[in-house]
C-alpha cells in the first residue's frame, strides 16, 4: 500500500522525528520557473523575448485528516530523542496538533526537513506554512494543511563557521562496503584560514535502519578538489552528509544529506 505521505524533521543535534499521514485531502507540486517577457515593439507574439532572470522553486502543498488513532502518528530516530514520550503519547487529534506546534515546526536554520510523497517522490528542504481547523460539524477530526519548499536549507548564519562543503557525487566504491566522495571544496573558513579536514556522518535507512549517526574524519588541508573513499561496514542505503573541519571548530556546517545505495 502507498502511504500518502511522510515528512521527516532533523534538527540541529541530528535528532530525527517522522511523521505518516494517511488520510489525504490534496495533494499538489508546482514547480515555477519565473521568466521575464520583453516583448518588442511592432512585432508579433512569437518575437516575445523571453529573459529567465530566476532559478526555479518547487513547493509541494498537501492538505490530511487528523484524527485519532490508536498509535502515535509520530517515530522518534532513537529514544534519546528529547521529545520522545510526547511522541509517543501524541494519539489525539489534538496532541497531534499539539505536538507539531511544540516539537515539530521550524524554529532555527538548523531545522531540515525530508518529504516523501507516494513513497517514491522526495524532497528536502523546509516548511513554510502549516495550519489546522476545525469544524462544529466534525468536532473531532481535524483538517491539516502544510506547505513545503524545496531546497537546501542553510544550517546556520555564523560567520565564524566555514560554509558547507559542495561535491560531484557520492557513489559506491569498488572496494567492498564503502563509499567514493569526489571533487570535495569548501570555498569559506568562518574564523579561520583553511581547513584541517572533513567529518563524514552517514546512517543506515535500509535494510535495518540505524537509531542515530556513525562519524569518521579524515585530515586534509587540501579544500579544492579533494576525493576519498569511507567504508560503512556493509551493504544497503545510507544518508550521508559532510563537513569541513576547521582550527577553531570540529564541525561546521553539514550538507544535507544524501541517500546512497552500496552493494
Amino acid at each position: 500500500m502507498v502511504t500518502p505521505f511522510i515528512i521527516k524533521h532533523i534538527n540541529e543535534a541530528d535528532d530525527e522525528m517522522t511523521y505518516t499521514g494517511d488520510n489525504i485531502t490534496n495533494i499538489s507540486v508546482e514547480f515555477n520557473t519565473p521568466i521575464a517577457p520583453m516583448p518588442l515593439p511592432q512585432q508579433e507574439d512569437k518575437e516575445n523575448i523571453l529573459i529567465k532572470i530566476e532559478g526555479n522553486t518547487t513547493t509541494a502543498n498537501i492538505s490530511w485528516k487528523v484524527r485519532d488513532l490508536e498509535t502515535s502518528p509520530f517515530v522518534s530516530g532513537n529514544n534519546n530523542h528529547p521529545a520522545h514520550a510526547q511522541s509517543v503519547a501524541a494519539k489525539t487529534a489534538i496532541k497531534t496538533v499539539q505536538f507539531f506546534k511544540d516539537n515539530f515546526v521550524p524554529i532555527t536554520v538548523g531545522d531540515s526537513y525530508i518529504l516523501t510523497i507516494g513513497d517514491e517522490l522526495e524532497m528536502k528542504g523546509t516548511l513554510m506554512k502549516m495550519s489546522f481547523s476545525v469544524s462544529g460539524s466534525s468536532p473531532v477530526v481535524w483538517d491539516g494543511s502544510m506547505q513545503f519548499v524545496h531546497g537546501n536549507v542553510a544550517s546556520s548564519v555564523d560567520g565564524d563557521y566555514a560554509e558547507q562543503p559542495t561535491y560531484a557525487s557520492i557513489v559506491d566504491d569498488t572496494a567492498s562496503e564503502s563509499i567514493k566522495i569526489n571533487d570535495i571544496n569548501t570555498d569559506y573558513f568562518g574564523a579561520d584560514d583553511g581547513i584541517t579536514g572533513y567529518k563524514v556522518k552517514y546512517k543506515k535507512t535500509a535494510p535495518s535502519p540505524a537509531s542515530s549517526w556513525s562519524a569518521v574524519s579524515f585530515t586534509s588541508t587540501d579544500s579544492t578538489d579533494l576525493d576519498f573513499v569511507v567504508s560503512l561496514g556493509s551493504t544497503g542505503t545510507f544518508d550521508v552528509k559532510i563537513s569541513a573541519i576547521t582550527a577553531t571548530h570540529s564541525e561546521n556546517i553539514y550538507t544535507t544529506p544524501t541517500s546512497v545505495t552500496i552493494s
